[in-house]
């Protein structure tokens, strides 16, 4: 168990790694290995995942990111290369040998998702089992970055990824938010699956109309609505220990009700 700073003051107890809800994933862009290292002094305890987004993988000097995916692995966060890479190696007919390449890296887990291409569900099941059979952990993701879903669609798409194997499933931050959060779509595909196998990406700035704010509010409605052991990803890694602190409401908003201020004042916290 972390040995915390003021110990005199109950909050509610985090859960130990490893963890199978209330998983933080953060997302990394290329973070240098001192700030990779500052980020697992000060949060890696509240981080249970990382990926590494998108291509960046590949323009990595290749024993520098070995050492970023040890670094990780070493603090106890589940690694894997963003579901945008797998797409591309799809794209090249190379699924087999990526998911090997994914492997040597040193990465456990791997993404698969159909963001940007056409992946006919059968294929996406394929490549989910054969994944698994290389011996890696799927994190499948469902919804695209360039159209709108309906939520029966998204639901039967978690369903397939779930009995093809995957461990999680994302749900694509721009399913989610478009100017505003789709709280009815949430609502609805967190009632059709079971909630622990899902993980609610944050979007992301380069958004158009998304700011920390944005972010923050979707963190704040997702605790409260859905309670303090969602799953949420694409955290920056830089606010994990702020969404850590949300998470056990003692953080900006006291108003979550089963963080440390309302349990508090209900006489639970002592």
């Amino acid at each position: 168990m972390l040995k915390t700073a003021f110990d005199l003051i109950s909050v509610p107890p985090f859960p130990q790694k490893p963890r199978e809800k209330g998983l933080t994933m953060t997302i990394d862009y290329g973070l240098g290995l001192a700030a990779q290292k500052d980020l697992l002094d000060s949060g890696g305890w509240f981080i249970d995942l990382a990926k590494i987004a998108t291509g960046v993988s590949r323009v990595l000097p290749q024993a520098l990111l070995e050492r970023k995916i040890l670094a990780y692995v070493q603090g106890g966060i589940k690694t894997f290369p963003g579901g945008q890479f797998f797409e591309l190696a799809y794209l090249q007919k190379k699924v087999e040998p990526f998911f090997d390449a994914v492997a040597r890296a040193g990465y456990t887990h791997v993404e698969i998702s159909d963001n940007c291409i056409d992946l006919p569900p059968a294929e996406k099941s394929k490549a989910i089992r054969q994944a698994v059979r290389q011996g890696l952990t799927v994190m499948g993701e469902v919804g695209k970055k360039n159209a709108k879903s309906d939520s029966e669609e998204l639901a039967a798409d978690i369903q397939r990824t779930l009995e093809a194997g995957s461990w999680k499933v994302l749900v694509e931050a721009m399913e989610l938010f478009d100017g505003e959060l789709d709280a009815a779509l949430v609502e609805s595909i967190s009632r059709a699956v079971l909630l622990e196998k899902l993980i609610f990406e944050t979007p992301s700035t380069w958004m158009r109309g998304v700011d920390f704010h944005a972010q923050y509010d979707l963190w704040k409605w997702l605790l409260a609505h859905l309670g303090p052991e969602v799953n949420i990803g694409n955290v920056p890694p830089e606010q994990a220990v702020r969404l850590a602190c949300l998470r056990l409401g003692v953080g900006s908003d006291p108003t979550l009700e089963k963080g440390a201020f309302i349990l508090s004042r209900n006489g639970m916290l002592r």
